[in-house]
C-alpha cells in the first residue's frame, strides 16, 4: 500500500506539471466532475493517509466556464441576506512566478469535523461579525468532489461521513467520501469591520508574513513600479488594496474574455498587466494577489464558486459557469477578506460581485461619510437588506461557541492530500 501511495503521488505531480500548460487554469481534483469516474485511490504509510481522485474529474475553471451547457452543481439556503458570500473550496498560497499551487491538505488526530468547533481563523481580533447558517445540497450527478464548497470562514460543519478540516486553510475534505448527492449545514461568520478597523497599519504576525508574502525574482522592478504607481497616495494596506481592485474593475482598463490565447511561458503576468489587458477570473485574481504581495500585503487565491443565482422561492442555485477564482488579502486584526478584481455582470463573469467593504465611503466611521448612505451590513452587499442573523463578535470566545456541539470525535490518523492543485497565469 505504501508503494502504491508513492506511485499515485508521483503520477499526481507529473499531471499537475503537464496539464496546466495545455490549458492555463486551476486544475483541482474534482472541482466538479459531473459524470465521469469518481473513484478515489488511497495509500497508507508512515501513519498518514494520502488520497487522490481519479483523473477524469481534473478540470479547470476555464473549462467549466466554456463548456457546453451550464450544469447545476449545488443548491443552498442561507441566513446571509440578499447577497451571500462566495462558496470557497481551495486556498492557493504558493507562487513560483508562473503558477499558484497549494500544499498538501492535512488533518491531525482530531481533524474530523463531526459537528464540533473548527479551528480558529488565525490573527482575528474581536471585531463585529454576523453568524451565518447555510444549508447546502450537492447535485447527485457531481462525482469526485472531495472538498466541500462553503462560506469562509466556517466554524462548524454538520455532515455524515469521514470529513476533516485542514487547520491552516479551513478547507474541509475527505479521502474516502464524495460530496455528490450529499446535504450538509455550515455555520460561518461574516465579518463587518468598521473603517477604523480596516485602516490599521499593524504588522501581521510572522506566521502570516512568512507564508503569504513570497514573490520570486522573476516578478521584477517593472511590476513593483506599477504597484507603487497604482497605490500612490494610499497610506495603509487596506487603502492600497481598494486602489488595486478599483484599477482592475474600472471600465475601459481591462476586458473579460474566455477566448484569450495563452501567452508564452515566462511572460504571462506581464502580458496581462501591460499588453493584452484581457483575461478571465484566474488572470485577474492572480495578478491582484501578486501586486498585493509586492506591496507587502499578505495574499493568496481563493477558489470555488460565486454565490450563484437566487430563485423566486429564496433558494440559491450554483452552476458550472459560477466556477471562480479570487484574491484573499490579510489585514491584521480582521483576518482574510475576499476582493473581486474580475468584472461582473453581462460584460464579465456574470455572478461575480464586489464586496461592499471595499467601498470605504460606505463603511461606518469613514471620514466624511453620510450615515444615511452607509451600508446596513458590510457583508450583505450594497443596497441589500440587512440580515436577520444576530450580530456577534468575530472571536473564538464569542457567543458563536454556544451554537456548537462540544468536541467528541475519536482520534484518527493524520491525513493529507498530495499537492496537485495548480493555477497558471495566462
Amino acid at each position: 500500500l505504501a508503494a502504491a501511495g508513492r506511485r499515485i503521488g508521483l503520477a499526481a505531480v507529473a499531471i499537475a506539471i503537464v496539464l496546466p500548460f495545455a490549458v492555463p487554469g486551476i486544475e483541482p481534483r474534482g472541482l466538479l466532475g459531473i459524470g465521469g469516474n469518481g473513484d478515489t485511490g488511497a495509500g497508507r504509510g508512515s501513519g498518514s493517509i494520502t488520497g487522490l481522485n481519479a483523473l477524469d474529474p481534473l478540470v479547470s475553471v476555464r473549462r467549466q466556464l466554456v463548456r457546453e451547457g451550464d450544469a447545476e452543481v449545488l443548491r443552498y439556503r442561507t441566513t446571509d441576506g440578499a447577497a451571500p458570500d462566495y462558496l470557497r473550496m481551495y486556498s492557493l498560497d504558493r507562487f513560483n512566478g508562473e503558477t499558484w499551487s497549494t500544499g498538501p491538505l492535512r488533518a491531525g488526530p482530531d481533524g474530523r469535523v463531526a459537528d464540533k468547533e473548527l479551528p480558529a481563523e488565525p490573527g482575528v481580533s474581536a471585531i463585529p461579525a454576523r453568524a451565518v447558517t447555510t444549508d447546502i445540497g450537492i447535485d447527485s450527478r457531481v462525482h469526485g468532489l472531495d472538498v466541500l464548497p462553503m462560506p469562509y470562514p466556517p466554524t462548524k460543519v454538520s455532515i455524515k461521513g469521514d470529513w476533516r478540516v485542514d487547520p491552516r486553510s479551513l478547507t474541509v475534505f475527505s479521502t474516502h467520501d464524495s460530496a455528490g448527492g450529499r446535504s450538509y449545514t455550515v455555520t460561518s461568520i461574516r465579518a463587518e469591520p468598521t473603517y477604523q478597523e480596516l485602516v490599521t497599519e499593524a504588522t501581521p504576525p510572522d506566521s502570516i508574513t512568512s507564508r503569504y508574502l513570497g514573490v520570486p525574482d522573476s516578478v521584477g522592478d517593472d511590476i513593483a513600479k506599477l504597484a507603487a504607481q497604482l497605490t500612490a497616495g494610499a497610506s495603509t494596506p487596506y487603502e492600497k488594496a481598494v486602489k488595486l481592485q478599483d484599477w482592475f474593475t474600472r471600465p475601459g482598463n481591462f476586458t473579460y474574455s474566455l477566448d484569450t490565447p495563452p501567452p508564452q511561458r515566462g511572460g504571462a503576468l506581464r502580458d496581462f498587466l501591460f499588453t493584452s489587458r484581457t483575461g478571465y477570473c484566474e488572470q485577474f485574481a492572480s495578478s491582484m494577489a501578486v501586486l498585493a504581495r509586492v506591496l507587502g500585503i499578505p495574499a493568496r487565491i481563493g477558489m470555488g464558486y460565486t454565490a450563484g443565482t437566487q430563485q423566486p422561492n429564496g433558494e440559491w442555485v450554483v452552476r458550472t459557469k459560477d466556477a471562480h477564482a479570487w484574491p484573499e488579502l490579510y489585514f491584521t486584526g480582521v483576518g482574510w477578506l475576499r476582493f473581486e478584481p474580475t468584472p461582473g455582470g453581462d460584460g464579465g463573469q456574470g455572478s461575480a460581485t464586489v464586496p461592499s467593504y471595499t467601498a470605504p465611503q460606505l463603511l461606518p466611521g469613514s471620514p466624511g461619510s453620510d450615515p444615511q448612505t452607509q451600508l446596513p451590513s458590510t457583508g450583505s452587499g450594497s443596497g441589500s437588506a440587512p440580515s436577520s442573523a444576530p450580530t456577534v463578535t468575530r472571536h473564538r470566545t464569542d457567543t458563536l461557541a454556544d451554537q456548537r456541539a462540544a468536541p467528541g470525535a475519536a482520534p484518527e490518523s493524520d491525513t493529507s492530500h498530495p499537492p496537485v492543485l495548480w493555477l497558471l497565469i495566462g
